[in-house]
């Protein structure tokens, strides 16, 4: 029925078509249903690209819509046509002469006095959401700041007080959406939110600790999600899209305006990692991950606290889980920690020194301590190490011993990052790459000499998985007459943690063989067919998995193969 006009010369043909479509509306909505009205927001909106009526129109508008205030209609119907028909998208001169001038007063006091309900009040803070965020400097917004963060609070159903009475039906997804839209709208510039936000987070801080983990965490993390989402499509607006946001640049969002965003929220979502709510236990590692984009330099310290001591612990495995899982959603920022002008806080304690300290003396890595290299440079490595690329080295470090038959979900969450991590790292030793490049700075220089170690972890890596394949080469007896071994045993289905373990462990072979050089995909795969020579399974599962490292070995060529091979005749005196 409605269709969006086509641009016109005159701007009094426009309005009469315009007239028209608000004429139209006051009938249609007379005999048809909420869904069908949808159809002419969509019209209102389409027309809203072309010029807005003017003055005088605009001040006829809402007089009409004013009308819906009266007790004879309800609230909601008045919010609908005031979304539908007031303009929001206009500059600041047209909003001061004929725009949010006439309307913003009603409907802030409409928001403030009358107690919200789902059916009308969620859509409110998008419509000063909006007005925010495309016209900052129309009014100065700090007195509203108190009611916003008030009910956002509220929205977020905390038990700040025993017994408490819930007034109205203010929890919602779409609430917190629009408050979560209108607390980034506000932040930054001469009128920023910051220091309301800093005063709610300290407040929501405590209900995110573990112990105090309720109904209310679900919906704390769907406001920080929204709140994170809202502040990524900002910074894209303002610091890389081609057609920057039209506003001063006094309202653009400073890197000290980042810093403190990040500082108000970090603890909470760290605490968040820890939540036992199967609905949410995933969300909080990616809002770490998107915080640690936004701003690594403070994100990754704080990270790296809570991922070494939950690895050095031996009494807390969902502490464990949950912190390897989100290592796994921060491993691509580590390896990517590569601008010279991040600002980075040091962590609390230095980790690289407790884990060349820690090392065993047995270990393959142990004639590759940091001390033992430095006396290949001219410089201290260990002051080079300004970055946080080096921690991926410690981290493999800490995933192999991680990698525990006797614990399922752990050795899987550990394969995964060893998976990842070697994807990310091509597996080859170019410490003498510093020979060659004399434009690398001292941090890449320590960084190559470190990448001696590779070779060394990847084969520990490997040892370790053939381990578990030959633990689970072991075959139970069916019943009592059977005996472990014997070839009458029935092959048994296999298990859900066998079959996680079995998709895990390929991964791992996989990015192994496939970002090896050639020399390192020599030697593992004649460890390989050593392995494959002289074990003989009667498992399923176990020569399963055994084929698929063939199959791993096979993709990367047949100059790897027949090279290992050749090494293997070598080893035993046959060439």
């Amino acid at each position: 029925m409605f269709q969006a006009c086509p641009p016109v010369a005159s701007y009094w043909v426009y309005d009469r078509r315009w007239s028209k479509v608000d004429s139209s509306y006051w009938a249609y909505d007379r005999r048809c249903s909420e869904v069908d009205l949808i159809h002419v927001l969509l019209t209102v909106n389409g027309l809203s690209d072309y010029q807005w009526p003017k003055e005088s129109v605009l001040n006829q508008k809402w007089l009409n819509i004013q009308v819906y205030l009266s007790p004879r209609y309800s609230t909601k119907e008045f919010c609908d046509l005031a979304l539908m028909f007031l303009p929001i998208r206009m500059t600041t001169e047209e909003h001061k002469k004929y725009g949010a001038t006439l309307w913003f007063e009603t409907m802030w006091k409409m928001y403030e006095v009358v107690e919200m309900g789902s059916k009308w009040g969620d859509e409110l803070p998008n419509l000063f959401a909006t007005l925010a965020y495309n016209n900052p400097d129309f009014m100065d917004w700090s007195p509203l700041y108190d009611t916003i963060f008030t009910r956002t609070i509220r929205s977020l159903g905390l038990s700040i007080r025993e017994g408490k009475v819930l007034v109205g039906e203010t929890v919602g997804a779409l609430s917190v959406g629009g408050l979560a839209r209108m607390v980034v709208a506000t932040l930054g510039g001469p009128y920023g939110c910051q220091k309301h936000l800093e005063r709610m987070m300290q407040l929501i801080e405590p209900f995110m600790h573990p112990s105090n983990e309720s109904s209310h965490t679900l919906l704390v993390l769907v406001f920080l999600q929204n709140v994170l989402q809202e502040m990524v499509n900002r910074y894209r607006e303002e610091r890389i899209k081609k057609n920057k946001r039209t506003v001063p640049i006094k309202f653009y969002l400073t890197d000290d305006d980042i810093d403190n965003f990040t500082d108000a929220i970090l603890q909470s979502l760290l605490y968040s990692l820890y939540t036992k709510d199967g609905r949410a236990s995933k969300a909080p590692a990616r809002l770490v991950m998107i915080l640690g984009s936004l701003c690594p330099g403070r994100v990754f310290p704080r990270f790296f606290e809570h991922a070494y001591t939950a690895i050095f612990a031996v009494d807390e495995p969902h502490r464990l889980t949950q912190t390897m899982n989100c290592l796994f959603e921060m491993v691509f920022l580590i390896a990517h920690d590569d601008d010279p002008n991040t600002k980075r806080l040091a962590c609390q304690r230095d980790w690289i020194e407790e884990m060349e300290k820690a090392r065993s003396p047995v270990s393959s890595i142990a004639k590759y301590s940091l001390k033992k290299l430095n006396e290949s440079v001219p410089f201290k490595m260990k002051e080079s190490l300004t970055g946080f690329r080096c921690h991926l080295f410690y981290f493999l470090e800490l995933l192999i011993e991680g990698i525990d038959i006797n614990d399922v979900a752990k050795a899987n969450i550990a394969i995964h990052n060893l998976m990842l991590i070697f994807f990310i790292v091509p597996i080859l030793d170019y410490s003498e790459c510093i020979k060659y490049h004399k434009d690398l700075t001292n941090e890449e220089k320590a960084l190559c000499v470190m990448s001696v170690r590779l070779p060394i972890l990847a084969e520990m890596a490997l040892d370790k998985m053939l381990g578990i394949i030959e633990s689970l080469a072991v075959t139970a007896p069916k019943d009592s007459s059977t005996v472990i071994g014997s070839f009458k045993d029935v092959v048994t289905k296999e298990g859900s943690e066998e079959k996680i373990l079995k998709k895990a462990i390929n991964r791992c072979f996989s990015a192994i063989f496939k970002n090896s050089s050639d020399v390192v995909t020599a030697k593992l795969g004649r460890k390989v067919l050593e392995f494959v020579k002289t074990n003989q399974f009667e498992s399923s599962l176990a020569t399963d998995m055994l084929s698929s490292v063939v199959a791993s070995m096979t993709y990367v060529g047949l100059y790897a193969l027949m090279l290992a091979d050749t090494m293997w005749h070598i080893q035993i005196g046959f060439i």
